[in-house]
């Protein structure tokens, strides 16, 4: 080819000058050619210039190409830009070589050259012309900044070339220059020289890992993106104090979802509309770098707390909506005095009710809130609306006691302030109290003379209710219906006891170690990750949801729509019949029969749904909705919203509703909230049970109806009646998976932490005694409103006697049946059944716990046994109810026995009390006097023990 004089003059000087070493420098560096080619060209030009006029480029690119990497981008296009301005005002390139020099430093310490103009430089120096300044301006602050990134670029986590995580993922040079670079790009030298503020600033960086998108997504909305839209109107000390929260903060965010991020972001990097509200409502820049330095120690103090997510989006919530700068250090200040309790009502009741005070009215507010431990004394009592006691649907009337006690009516908020102030006002009632309580406590209340009983009537008749609630704290219970006396009189003469089975009063006492509660374990990752939470928040979601949806109409719908899936099943089994061997037919017959009398049945029920009343509506979709839950997750969610619409008319329930609107959150649950949840379905099955609207549809309703009803009842027994409802509103609510869920959640936490122990001491008794009328109320069941069971002379309690806080805090029943019986000889036996001790003990105690408390009541039962000479049957083995009230109890006991495998008899008749006599028959032989074998409890309680330790 042949070239020009021109162009022979040209291309010789960049051959004999070593141009070739930089081409292969070009050929072996990681960068890619994309980039380097161009910049190559860019310093063969600067080259060719005259001395003056150089930028003296090639150094910078030579450390370019040595030491950039794959992600380095070509610098040369932003530094032209400031090449451009000097052109235009008659500068010299050469001002731009003390640039050059510091790129070419950070290129030697492995850091891109592109960054640090992008994000430190060009804001800093594109829109400066006075170039004959920027020695003095620009390259003393460029110089501190570079060196600072130089020193971040040789300690951890800025080794590794990328940062971040499998969400957002970084280049190591763009959080160096961006992250770190960029808030100081607009200071002036004079601020950037002060060494030890750098060197503060370079310990934040140094302590922030950066190994979560989570925190990147944070950063990015609520501290570089406020920055930079507040450049230039803050000083070093204001980025070192907003920047001083992050190294904490970021353990707490690691752990978020990003998706969750921004719902706790005061700012987004994309909008400026909240910093233009905040600037228009008379905030500075300097309030609105201290407002958002004060959020973020919020949510730093709140995350690690249960629900403290939600917490926090609720305050971020709140705080973005204020005009007035000072209440977000009362916000900071007050939600660090509330208890960490696993509840978002306290939040938002406290934060409300600070926002509706002026400012000195707030600082008032918060100090009533830190003199009453963290709660204001105006925050209503959950313990009142979800009492650890069983305290529901009765309370003493406190308003009279107080008249007669001559005290204020606030001082008494439970049975025991009522004693106390009955004491206070006669000291000398305080033995016959404790001999009372005492005597009961122990079995003695058997041995009252009516002369005692008379002396006890006298001494405490105006406290009598109140006295008894406080030795059996289940009274009151969600069962608990009316007092069974008003004195002991009274209780005696209504309830006489008449037995001639001769029992000794056999006693057994027994320790329990329970863990102490403590709150902060509850809700780790490392426990809730284990916990199947869809499970539960899918029950919860019910008692969260707005109540004004028409319930009625969506269930008709989803019915239909169960009714119109039938024809597939049918379809197949035509298509079957047709292709099968005559042999099939009769089987395939069979099920069409099954198949289309369910449509039938079917149909007929949901014709009835159309014209009934509104309780009648709610019984058939109950019952139809529970043989469909597992398959129509809508259908058993829109039955369970109507259940808790229908008993929002008991006071106390929407008391709880009213709570959970402001508590519940759709996708997290703390361990409290789930305690919570459970009492509140609890007092909703007790209200169905109570319903007399039920009670007389299921008397009135004709008995063709009960059988189109059949074919849909989930119970063994197909019979329509309050046990049948009973199962379908808890197949509904999911109510045994989170009873097994509640117990593992207690496992996981006793396995997981060493938690400090209480030791415990526990009696069980036989008694047969006036004061028994109240054994429903000691165990807080359903039978509380049987108490003349106890007449029977075969009926005897079983008391479980918690000796630290001396009550009564379980129960069991024992029924001696001389109904004769083959499989055992025609000998008499014993019934052992409701073992219940109350469901606030219940609640603490782990699936071990509970089995170890089993096998107490066991032990006692063999002695039972052994001193009688009588055989001990468990009732009921295939019903609900009659073993325990409580599922997982019930599992418990059912597993250990039925694994010894014991006679199991289907006819042990001769009892139908609150259940029918044949599933009382349902029974296993757990001991027998004639088998020695069968006395198992001592021994496998030791085992147990002992592999505790």
């Amino acid at each position: 080819m042949r070239h020009s004089r021109n162009q022979d003059t040209i291309i010789s000087p960049i051959i004999n000058t070593g141009r070739k070493s930089l081409w292969q420098l070009v050929n072996s560096s990681a960068c890619k050619q994309s980039h380097s080619v161009p910049f190559l060209s860019a310093v063969q030009l600067d080259n060719l210039k005259a001395e003056g006029e150089k930028l003296g480029l090639e150094k910078l690119f030579t450390a370019y190409v040595q030491h950039g990497s794959e992600a380095w981008l070509n610098p040369y296009p932003l530094i032209k830009k400031l090449d451009k301005n000097l052109q235009k005002y008659l500068g010299q390139s050469s001002a731009l070589s003390p640039l050059i020099d510091i790129l070419t430093d950070l290129a030697k310490n492995d850091i891109s050259p592109h960054s640090f103009m992008l994000y430190v430089v060009i804001p800093r120096m594109q829109d400066d012309f006075s170039w004959r300044e920027w020695r003095k301006t620009h390259y003393r602050a460029l110089k501190v900044i570079a060196d600072m990134l130089i020193e971040l670029r040789k300690t951890s986590p800025f080794e590794k070339q990328f940062l971040g995580d499998k969400h957002i993922r970084l280049n190591r040079d763009i959080v160096l220059a961006k992250y770190a670079g960029q808030p100081l790009s607009l200071l002036g030298h004079k601020e950037l020289e002060k060494r030890d503020a750098i060197v503060e600033y370079i310990a934040i960086w140094k302590n922030i890992k950066i190994v979560s998108g989570s925190f990147i997504r944070f950063i990015r909305n609520s501290v570089l993106g406020l920055l930079y839209n507040l450049r230039g109107k803050y000083n070093l000390e204001h980025v070192i104090q907003l920047l001083s929260v992050l190294p904490e903060l970021e353990g707490c965010l690691s752990n978020l979802p990003p998706d969750k991020i921004d719902s706790i972001s005061l700012y987004n990097a994309s909008s400026n509309n909240l910093l233009d509200y905040k600037l228009a409502n008379g905030y500075t820049p300097m309030l609105v770098l201290e407002e958002a330095e004060f959020h973020m120690r919020i949510i730093k103090k709140l995350l690690p707390k249960p629900l403290g997510l939600e917490a926090a989006s609720f305050i971020t919530y709140v705080i973005k909506r204020q005009k007035d700068h000072r209440i977000i250090n009362n916000i900071l200040y007050l939600s660090d005095l509330l208890p960490d309790k696993g509840s978002l009502a306290i939040y938002k009741w406290h934060i409300k009710n600070l926002l509706n005070k002026t400012q000195k009215e707030q600082l008032i507010f918060i100090k009533k809130t830190k003199d009453n431990r963290g709660l204001h004394p105006d925050y209503p009592n959950i313990e009142d609306i979800f009492s650890d006691d069983n305290v529901t649907n009765y309370k003493e009337n406190f308003s009279s006691y107080a008249k007669n006690l001559n005290t204020e009516p606030s001082r008494l908020r439970g049975a025991r302030d009522i004693i106390k102030a009955y004491i206070e006002k006669t000291p000398a009632i305080s033995p016959v109290i404790d001999k009372i309580r005492d005597d009961i406590l122990e079995g003695r209340d058997r041995l009252w003379s009516e002369e005692k009983i008379k002396l006890y009537d006298k001494a405490t008749q105006l406290i009598h209710a109140p006295l008894l609630r406080t030795i059996i704290p289940g009274i009151g219970s969600l069962f608990y219906t009316a007092p069974k006396s008003h004195s002991f009189s009274e209780l005696f003469a209504e309830y006489p006891i008449e037995h001639n089975i001769k029992i000794p009063y056999i006693r057994h006492s027994f320790t329990l170690s329970t863990s102490r509660d403590n709150p902060q374990l509850w809700d780790s990752s490392e426990i809730k990750e284990r916990i199947n939470l869809s499970a539960i928040l899918d029950t919860a979601q019910a008692f969260r949801q707005p109540h004004h949806i028409d319930t009625e109409e969506y269930v008709f719908t989803e019915l239909s729509k169960e009714l119109l899936s039938m024809r597939g099943p049918l379809q197949k089994i035509k298509k079957e019949m047709g292709d099968n061997k005559e042999s099939k037919l009769e089987n395939l017959k069979r099920s069409q029969d099954v198949i289309q009398q369910r449509q039938k049945d079917f149909r007929r029920l949901l014709a009835l749904y159309k014209e009934a009343p509104s309780s009648l509506k709610f019984m058939i979709a109950l019952i139809l909705s529970s043989s469909f839950a597992k398959k129509n997750n809508l259908l058993k969610r829109l039955v369970l919203i109507w259940t808790v619409k229908r008993y929002m008319k008991n006071p106390l329930f929407a008391k709880q509703q009213a709570f959970f609107a402001e508590d519940l959150v759709p996708d997290d649950i703390s361990l409290m909230q789930f305690k919570m949840l459970l009492k509140s379905m609890e007092l909703m099955f007790s209200l169905i049970n109570s319903d007399s609207e039920i009670r007389a549809i299921l008397e009135s309703l004709p008995t063709e109806l009960h059988s189109a009803f059949e074919p849909f009842l989930i119970t063994r027994r197909k019979l329509l009646g309050m046990e049948a409802i009973d199962a379908a509103i808890k197949k509904l609510s999911s109510y045994h998976a989170l009873l097994a869920e509640h117990a593992k959640w207690q496992e996981l936490i006793s396995k997981t932490y060493n938690q400090e122990s209480d030791i415990r001491q526990f009696l069980l008794y036989v008694s047969k005694s006036s004061i028994d009328a109240y054994y429903g109320d000691m165990g807080g069941i359903c039978a509380s409103d049987k108490p003349e069971f106890i007449k029977d002379p075969a009926a005897f309690t079983i008391r479980l006697v918690n000796g630290q806080e001396k009550t009564i805090t379980g129960m069991g029943l024992l029924y001696f049946n001389t109904e004769p019986n083959q499989a055992l000889a025609r000998r008499p036996f014993w019934f052992a059944f409701a073992i219940n001790p109350l469901p606030s003990l219940c609640h603490k105690l782990t699936n071990i716990q509970l089995l170890i408390m089993y096998l107490n009541y066991r032990i006692l039962l063999e002695k039972i046994s052994k001193e009688t000479g009588y055989p001990v049957l468990l009732p009921g083995i295939s019903s609900w109810g009659i073993i325990s009230n409580n599922d997982i109890l019930k599992k418990i006991i059912t597993e250990y026995e039925i694994r010894k495998q014991p006679l199991i008899l289907t006819d042990a008749k001769g009892l139908s009390f609150y259940y029918n006599e044949y599933q009382y028959a349902h029974a296993a032989c757990i001991i027998d006097p004639n088998k020695p074998q069968t006395f198992t409890a001592e021994q496998d309680l030791k085992k147990l023990l002992e592999s505790l330790d």
